[in-house]
This record gives structure tokens, C-alpha cells and sequence, in this order.
């Protein structure tokens, strides 16, 4: 049976950014997220897209 190596309280951009890196290498990785709706409001109002 796989066990747990890591365990990450909260899915937002920080959290799943860091599950990705664990898994990418090799790091069993469960991420435990209290919503269970997609927050349809954008929390990124400062951020633009770089121009061209």
C-alpha cells in the first residue's frame, strides 16, 4: 500500500503549485482543500498579462 509522504492544506495557487513540484519528483502528495465549489470570482484583479 502507498502511504502519504506529504499532506498540503489548501488547493490554492501556492499549495497546488507545491504538489506539483513534489510529484514531479517523485513525492506521494495529498492536497486537503476545505470549498467544494470553484470560487468564480477572479482573485488576481493586479495581475496583467505581460505586452507584447
Amino acid at each position: 500500500m502507498d502511504t502519504q509522504q506529504v499532506v498540503i492544506s489548501g488547493g490554492g495557487p501556492a499549495g497546488l503549485w507545491l504538489a506539483a513540484e513534489l510529484r514531479l519528483n517523485g513525492i506521494t502528495v495529498t492536497v486537503i482543500e476545505e470549498r467544494t465549489e470553484v470560487d468564480q470570482r477572479s482573485k488576481a484583479l493586479t495581475v496583467h498579462p505581460r505586452g507584447v
